[in-house]
């Protein structure tokens, strides 16, 4: 486990219906998911994960996170930043509040689009590819 990690239920506590806007970018929907990554690392003290959603594997510091592909034989821990294809062109992500072999909830905002903080589940793992664990 990572030196220090935001604990999840304050972070959803602190930002349950509200909006996350860590970049102010775009100007005409500036809560993205990608904010509440943003924002659970800088509070966790984490270091920053830049691009879209479905880029965030690629472009995390191996040297502080490790990329684990979803299958049936794993499931992600509670603060691991999840990573799902929905069927936009950037991806989706928010960070996983509880998880078990069939169903996996995350903590996310802008799916439905504009949509503030909320927790969503996946279920059946559906549009699951993977998730980023902090070292």
């Amino acid at each position: 486990m990572p030196a220090y990690m935001q604990n999840v239920d304050d972070f959803v506590r602190t930002y349950n219906g509200k909006g996350i806007d860590v970049d102010h970018y775009p100007a005409n929907n500036p809560y993205q998911c990608t904010d509440v990554v943003a924002q659970f690392c800088k509070d966790s003290h984490w270091p920053h994960i830049s691009g879209n959603a479905n880029q965030l594997a690629q472009h995390a510091p191996q040297s502080a996170y490790q990329w684990i592909r979803n299958s049936p034989r794993n499931k992600p821990n509670p603060g691991d930043i999840l990573i799902l294809n929905l069927g936009g062109a950037y991806g989706h992500c928010g960070i996983v509040t509880s998880a078990n072999y069939i169903n996996v909830s995350y903590f996310n905002q802008n799916a439905p689009l504009g949509s503030l903080c909320h927790i969503s589940t996946a279920v059946l793992y559906r549009g699951v590819i993977g998730w980023l664990h902090a070292r």
